[in-house]
């Protein structure tokens, strides 16, 4: 046990080891912070009201397009539909939002009606009884 090459060994795996658990211990602590960052932000978010717009709009256009989404190994690319809807509100500013495809096949072309929006995203849209068919 006194030969000087196994005490090196020994004290080299034993720096290794204490190396290693280093690193293990700043991940955690990294990741803990990372977590506890993440909460912080989401419970900000949750506190605070959503902003709400109404605007009275015009629908100015539909639009469909499909595009891949990757593939995993040997599977082929899988092709998904986004649908989208281009509003006008009174003052000539043009906005465009994705939609289901359920909602996408209610709007028309040329329907005037008031859009809800919540934090930037569609909520509602309620068209002009004038409108509606």
């Amino acid at each position: 046990m006194n030969d000087p090459i196994i005490l090196v060994l020994i004290a080299a795996a034993l720096a290794i080891l204490i190396c290693v658990i280093i690193a293990i211990i700043q991940y955690k602590r990294n990741k803990i912070a990372i977590v506890e960052q993440i909460r912080a932000e989401e419970d900000a978010r949750l506190e605070r009201e959503p902003e709400y717009t109404e605007l009275y709009v015009t629908v100015t256009a539909l639009a469909c397009s499909a595009h891949s989404v990757g593939h995993q190994g040997h599977k082929l690319p899988k092709s998904e539909r986004v649908f989208s809807v281009c509003f006008t509100d009174s003052e000539g500013k043009q906005l465009q939002l994705s939609v289901s495809e359920e909602m996408y096949f209610a709007f028309e072309e040329g329907q005037e009606g008031i859009l809800t929006l919540v934090d930037g995203e569609l909520y509602s849209f309620v068209a002009n009884e004038e409108n509606a068919e």
